[in-house]
C-alpha cells in the first residue's frame, strides 16, 4: 500500500486539473508517510512540492524542506537526491542556490568540489590541494551526501542545478 504513493503523486501531475492534481500529490505523500522507505518519501515530497508550487509556494517549499531532509538521512539516496535538487532549483523563486542545500559545504568541500568536473583523479586534486588523499576522499564523501548523490559525476551535475558550479 505504501508503494502507491509515488503513483498518487504522478497522478496528480498528469490529470491536467490543478486542485485535482494537488490533492492526488498530497494523498501520495499521506501514502508514503505511512512506512514507505526514505527514497520514496523523498520522490514523492518533491514530486508532490512540483505540483503544488503554482498554487502554494509556501507548502511546495515545506515539502521540499521535508524531502531534503529525508535525503539527508539517507545513506544512500539513489536517484531521490538528484531529483529533490532539480525540483528546488526549479521551483524555489530566485532560481538554483547553494542556499538550498540541507547542510551548506564547507569552504575546503567548495573547493573539492571545484576539482570534481575535471579529469584529474582523488590523488591529483590532494597534490593540488596540498592536502592528504584521506582528506579528499572525506571531503567527497561529505559533499555527495551534503548533495544527495552518490558519485561523482551526479554531484558534478546536481552542483551545477544549484549554481554551485
Amino acid at each position: 500500500m505504501t508503494q502507491l504513493g509515488p503513483a498518487h503523486v504522478v497522478l496528480g501531475r498528469v490529470t491536467g486539473q490543478p486542485e485535482a492534481a494537488a490533492a492526488a500529490a498530497r494523498r501520495g505523500v499521506a501514502l508514503a508517510r505511512r512506512g514507505a522507505g526514505a527514497v520514496v518519501l523523498a520522490y514523492s515530497l518533491a514530486a508532490a512540492a512540483q505540483v503544488v508550487a503554482s498554487a502554494d509556494a509556501d507548502e511546495a517549499a515545506r515539502l521540499l524542506d521535508e524531502a531534503r531532509t529525508v535525503v539527508g538521512r539517507c545513506t544512500d539516496p539513489g536517484i531521490a537526491g538528484p531529483y529533490v535538487a532539480r525540483v528546488a532549483a526549479q521551483v524555489r523563486p530566485g532560481g538554483p542556490s547553494g542556499g538550498d542545500l540541507v547542510e551548506p559545504l564547507t569552504e575546503r568541500e567548495v573547493a573539492v568540489l571545484h576539482y570534481l568536473p575535471t579529469p584529474l583523479s582523488q590523488r591529483e586534486i590532494a597534490a593540488a590541494l596540498y592536502v592528504s588523499l584521506n582528506t579528499v576522499k572525506t571531503h567527497c564523501r561529505a559533499v555527495f551526501r551534503k548533495l544527495g548523490v552518490g558519485d561523482r559525476r551526479a554531484a558534478v551535475q546536481v552542483a551545477r542545478d544549484l549554481g554551485l558550479l
